[in-house]
Parts: C-alpha cells; sequence; structure tokens
C-alpha cells in the first residue's frame, strides 16, 4: 500500500524530470565545419537538338572508365560553374563532369533534361540566393497534388521569379524532382550528420593512390593502396593522445542540384546578405562582405559598366564648342 501511494509521487518527478532543459539542459557542442559530401559519378552523356529544344540525355555507362567516390566534389565551385553556364555546350561538359544532375521522382536507367529546364533549375538557383536570410526558402509539400494546383493560382508566392504565364512550368518542373531535392528546396537538406572528423585531406588520398596502378579496379597494387587507406583513417579516427577528435558537420548529397541548394542552406544558417551584379550582361550573385555599397561582383564588371557608361552613344555627334 505504501508503494502505491508513492507511486503518484515518483510518475510526477519523472514526468516533470522529461522537460527538456528542466534538469538536464540542452548539450552544447565546440563550434565545428560543414561539408557537403558530393561525389560525382560517372555518366553517358550527349545532346540532342530536337525542333528547337536541346535535350541532354543521360545514361549508366555499359563499363566505367573513372573510379566514383574517392573524391568528393566542391560545391562552391559547382555553383559557381552552374551559374555561369550560358550556352548547351558549357552544360554538357559540366553534366560530364558531376555525372547526375537532378534525380526525378521516378529514377531510370536513362534519364533526360532539357536546356530550358536546365535554365529555369538556374533562375530558381539565384531565386534563392537573392532572398534574404529571414525570407526563408519554399514551404510546400511534395505529394500534394492539391497544393500544386493551388500554387499555380497564385505566383505571387514566388515574385520575380518567372512571369505568370510561365509559372506553372515552373511548378510541374519542381514536382518532378526526388523528395530529397524537395527538402532542399524547402530548406531542410537531408543527410545532415555530425561526426568525428575521419576523413583525409585531399594531398594524402592523392599520396596513397599516387601509383597509376593502385587506380586500376582489380589489381594488387589498388588494394594495398585501400589497406593503406582504411589504415591511415583509423588512425585519424583515433584522434589525439586523449581520444579527443574535432567535430564536423557533413550533408550528404547524391547530386549536384542537391549540392548547389545544399550551399544555399549554409549561406542562409550564416546569415550572408547577397546582391546582384549591376551589369546587364552579367547578372551575377555576390556575396557582401561589408557595409560598403557594391554594384559588382568584381572589378571588371565594374570597370566594364564605368567604360558604357562614359562611352559616347552611336548616333550622337559631338558638339562642337564655338570660338
Amino acid at each position: 500500500m505504501a508503494q502505491e501511494r508513492r507511486r503518484p509521487a515518483a510518475l510526477k518527478e519523472l514526468e516533470e524530470s522529461l522537460v527538456l532543459g528542466k534538469k538536464y539542459p540542452d548539450q552544447p557542442l565546440p563550434a565545428m565545419p560543414i561539408r557537403i559530401d558530393f561525389c560525382p559519378v560517372e555518366r553517358s552523356v550527349w545532346l540532342e537538338i530536337v525542333e528547337t529544344e536541346t535535350i541532354f540525355h543521360f545514361r549508366i555507362p555499359g563499363r566505367h572508365t573513372r573510379h566514383a567516390g574517392l573524391f568528393t566534389a566542391d560545391a562552391y565551385m559547382l555553383r559557381e560553374w552552374f551559374e555561369k553556364i550560358r550556352y548547351p555546350f558549357e552544360a554538357l561538359s559540366f553534366f560530364r563532369f558531376v555525372g547526375d544532375f537532378v534525380h526525378c521522382e521516378m529514377r531510370s536507367h536513362h534519364e533526360f533534361l532539357s536546356w530550358s529546364e536546365f535554365r529555369r533549375w538556374q533562375d530558381i538557383v539565384r531565386w534563392l540566393r537573392r532572398r534574404k536570410p529571414w525570407d526563408g526558402f519554399l514551404q510546400f509539400a511534395h505529394s500534394d497534388d492539391e497544393e500544386k494546383e493551388e500554387l499555380k493560382q497564385h505566383p505571387e508566392y514566388f515574385q520575380g521569379l518567372t512571369t505568370p504565364e510561365l509559372f506553372p512550368e515552373f511548378i510541374d518542373q519542381i514536382w518532378r524532382v526526388s523528395d530529397s531535392t524537395i527538402e532542399c528546396l524547402n530548406g531542410f537538406p537531408p543527410g545532415i550528420t555530425v561526426l568525428r572528423d575521419t576523413i583525409l585531406p585531399r594531398k594524402d588520398i592523392e599520396r596513397i593512390f599516387s601509383n597509376p596502378k593502385s587506380r586500376i579496379i582489380g589489381s594488387s597494387d589498388r588494394e594495398e593502396a585501400i589497406k593503406r587507406f582504411e589504415l591511415e583513417t583509423r588512425r585519424r579516427a583515433i584522434g589525439n593522445s586523449e581520444g579527443k577528435q574535432r567535430l564536423i558537420g557533413s550533408i550528404f548529397v547524391t547530386c549536384a542540384l542537391d549540392a548547389i541548394l545544399a550551399t544555399i542552406y549554409l549561406d542562409k544558417l550564416q546569415g550572408l546578405d547577397t546582391g546582384v551584379c549591376g551589369l546587364k550582361d552579367c547578372k551575377q550573385i555576390f556575396v557582401r562582405t561589408s557595409k560598403h555599397k557594391r554594384k559588382f561582383c568584381c572589378h571588371a564588371c565594374a570597370h566594364h559598366a564605368s567604360v558604357l557608361k562614359h562611352r559616347p552613344k552611336r548616333g550622337l555627334k559631338k558638339s562642337r564648342r564655338r570660338g
């Protein structure tokens, strides 16, 4: 009987201790770098011109000529390369490097992407980068077809992204991508983890696989190189003499578009303010690093704009001074 009388009090104490932060406060972690893990994969990519549209075809190659997953690509350099593409042949070189640019909702061994769709993705990325950090990301459900049709009736939600006439095409294009890309568009990139820093620097990896024979799949030299790679990785994971190792955040993505969207996510977390280059033929996005009013992305664009400003317009004759 005494135990039954004490039980309600014990349950009440347990319930109170379960309130977050009341008994055990949030555990702080040291500041850590955040890495975007994107490993380009090999794809056979070619383009086809159909009437007035350029179509890019992607197929898994029958025979691989390079080993995927050994090196990770710099997501910020990919974003810079992606934003500077102006012609289909430039996009073809980009696709041959990254392999998978975007994953569709229904993946297959043979996928394709049109040039107009690629240009729209460029517009979406620039539009997201121009938004202020406190404006957030897109917020919509992927599988809800009713919301899709409702969004088509309200292009003002994406003001500055496109014209009302082309807005339904943007929505249809977004709804065709995979759930991981939708989460990145919503500002919740999947695959975020906090780990001990066990990743070897690139120079160490290149040293281990410096022998050309170590890059041949199935060779004995490659097996030895992999053993050295695993051994040095384990040593790095142990940390210092006290067993401590720095922490590192990781965002794992499987296509180039998700990697680019992940860079925007990190920019928003840091509160970076962006601007659009004032040169008419450029329109690149740049990060404002000071309170100084900046209009151009680089000195070259600023100089070009200054030259255009002081260049006399065609068809206008210079007025002569009368003595």
